[in-house]
């Protein structure tokens, strides 16, 4: 059977922080019974209120039988090097690193990395 994947838009005007974003990705993550596969910057195609062409964040959900969902978290880095800091800080707490992205942040772009928790 062919894996679902899902992809949830948030506009950049609604997350306002990056712990909004981490627990709106949290959230999405238990109620798709979805772990998150990506993130990028991205504008809305639905024009349902109006909103076509609005920038935000794209984030790619899997669906997954089982497994640790719910427990992310999302880092900011700023190049490679501070990359490589905080991904080995935080595998020394035994976060695993699922994946890095961009995300829009209000209107700020935000490279990221995303942990899995536990």
């Amino acid at each position: 059977m062919a894996e679902q994947k899902r992809v949830r838009f948030y506009k950049a005007s609604d997350i306002t922080s990056l712990p909004i974003l981490e627990r709106t990705c949290e959230t999405q993550e238990v109620r798709l019974t979805s772990k998150i596969i990506a993130m990028e910057i991205a504008k809305s195609i639905d024009d349902t209120n109006g909103d076509q062409g609005t920038r935000g964040t794209a984030a790619t959900y899997k669906e997954v039988t089982g497994g640790n969902l719910g427990r992310l978290s999302l880092v900011e880095y700023e190049d490679d090097g501070d990359a490589v800091a905080k991904q080995t800080e935080h595998e020394l707490r035994q976060e695993t690193l699922l994946f890095k992205g961009r995300a829009m942040v209000g209107d700020e772009t935000k490279n990221l990395m995303v942990f899995r928790v536990g």
